[in-house]
């Protein structure tokens, strides 16, 4: 589906470790360009998993409450078992 890539990538090895990343931490977490990063973002916060606040010029993503964060845990836990 539309979000295959950024669960398996950003929301599982990115935020899970962080509270929040901005644009550039994510490109480098992940090793994926910007734009690529920026379009699963968008798909993400218009499914109201990631939000966003404005830091000077810097947008900093975290998944949008502690409710995403645990589904993601567990889920995860329920995949390496």
């Amino acid at each position: 589906g539309n979000y295959d890539h950024l669960y398996q990538h950003a929301l599982t090895h990115a935020f899970p470790t962080r509270l929040s990343s901005d644009l550039s931490d994510l490109s480098s977490i992940l090793n994926m360009n910007q734009s690529a990063i920026s379009h699963q973002l968008r798909i993400l916060k218009d499914a109201k998993l990631v939000r966003y606040r404005r830091e000077g010029k810097i947008i900093v993503y975290a998944l949008d409450d502690e409710h995403i964060r645990t589904l993601l845990s567990v889920g995860m836990n329920h995949v390496e078992e």
